[in-house]
């Protein structure tokens, strides 16, 4: 299970993120998320695990909250991620609209797309790079 891990410190380093999680089992990779231009860290990682068991403990015991919601990776899932989810007990949610500011449109044109959208409970996806995600 990849989990995202936001609010770092800029100094955090993969090495402590590791250190934190393997506390709760087998890490399998810790990326921590830098700017494209200036290479300086964003405040956010991602920590990828190899049991979801241990994955679900350490976001429980780390936020106090166990888990309900599930978003697939890019929105994509099949009828093994929808088993795991039903087997866990979660529910999938997406997107309610998709900015579309990675491909170089202006911010006129966003929030044009987005406005309709906005309503309690509405969620939007921002990304801030041509690819999609920061690297």
């Amino acid at each position: 299970m990849n989990i995202y891990v936001g609010n770092l410190a800029y100094n955090a380093t993969e090495d402590t993120i590791r250190v934190v999680f393997e506390e709760f089992g087998a890490v399998t990779s810790v990326k921590i998320i830098s700017d494209k231009f200036t290479g300086k860290p964003r405040g956010f990682a991602f920590v990828e695990m190899a049991s979801d068991d241990e994955a679900q403990k350490a976001i429980s015991d780390a936020t106090g909250i166990t888990p309900v919601w599930f978003r697939p990776p890019y929105g994509i899932f099949d009828f093994t991620c929808s088993g795991v989810v039903k087997k866990r007990g979660l529910s999938i949610v997406l997107w309610t609209v998709l900015s579309g500011d990675y491909s170089e449109v202006s911010s006129e044109n966003i929030v044009k797309t987005v406005k309709p959208f906005i309503r309690p409970g509405a969620i939007q996806v921002f990304h801030d790079t041509l690819n999609g995600g920061g690297t």
